[in-house]
């Protein structure tokens, strides 16, 4: 595995290809991975699915990733098994997408096991960029690279509305009717002011992302939280469910340390992980 660098701390990656990506799947008996559709990953035909796993086999051995013991018998790099047990069965899981005006939609997954964290990217269509870091603490530090929210201090705003009203007003921001959108927001507590640079960054993101955080029992999802978040020139926003299930959002004014303090609140409550401030 090669080393890359990221602020302070190092990242342990390989790319895989699909075939063996499948092959190290095969190993821990995984049947699905969070964040990625099981149609587009395991083949319909068992036949075919068991050619691209002895296909996995074969690549791997050449690359000295796994060997034959002396009966016979397979034996995978135990990073490598790590990483896969990580991936097929965590604690925690997180997808989050971010679009960037000009460059489009990045996906980017990570997944949490007794304090183990590995991230899942997509370098090329049919290939598995995995890396490991440090511990949930190092993840954290990875999110706000993700989706890196200025750290310029603001003042505290946050609002409550529908949905529906919350999505007219998203609706009018990039329709450019701006004094619509901002008619709409100070109705639930906003300044004018403040709402015209809501509706700027809604108009005009420097770059907008969703987390969805799963917190996962065995093979099921059993609780999450999904944040989305928008970066304008001017300030930051944080939209979640004001209470899961209902339609009302909560919008709230952030930085990057309010930002990262609010994804430790959600470690803490999904994985009961005691995260420090920055």
């Amino acid at each position: 595995m090669s080393t890359l660098n990221h602020g302070e701390r190092a990242m342990q990656s390989i790319v895989l290809e699909r075939a063996e990506f499948l092959a190290l799947l095969d190993v821990v008996r995984a049947t699905a991975i969070v964040g990625i559709d099981k149609a587009d990953l395991f083949s319909a035909s068992a036949n075919e699915h068991g050619r691209k796993i002895e296909e996995g086999h074969r690549l791997l051995a050449d690359r000295g990733l796994l060997r034959f013991g002396s009966d016979g018998l397979r034996v995978l790099d135990m990073g490598l098994v790590s990483i896969a047990t990580v991936l097929a069965y965590p604690d925690l899981a997180l997808i989050s997408v971010r679009a960037t005006p000009g460059v489009g939609r990045q996906l980017f997954l990570h997944y949490v096991r007794e304090g183990a964290v590995v991230e899942q990217t997509f370098p090329q269509e049919g290939q598995h960029r995995l890396a490991t870091l440090a511990n949930p603490h190092s993840l954290l530090d990875r999110l706000l690279e993700v989706l890196p929210v200025d750290d310029k201090d603001s003042a505290e705003a946050s609002a409550q509305l529908p949905q529906s009203e919350f999505l007219s007003a998203k609706e009018y921001a990039e329709q450019g009717r701006t004094a619509d959108a901002v008619a709409i927001f100070t109705q639930h507590g906003l300044t004018i002011e403040t709402s015209l640079t809501l509706v700027n960054a809604i108009a005009a993101p420097s770059f907008s992302g969703t987390i969805a955080l799963l917190r996962c029992e065995g093979t099921q999802i059993v609780d999450a939280r999904n944040p989305a978040v928008v970066q304008g020139r001017e300030s930051a926003w944080m939209i979640v469910q004001t209470v899961a299930g209902e339609s009302s959002f909560t919008i709230t004014r952030i930085n990057r340390r309010s930002f990262r303090d609010q994804l430790a609140a959600y470690f803490g409550e999904l994985i009961v992980v005691q995260l420090p401030s920055a």
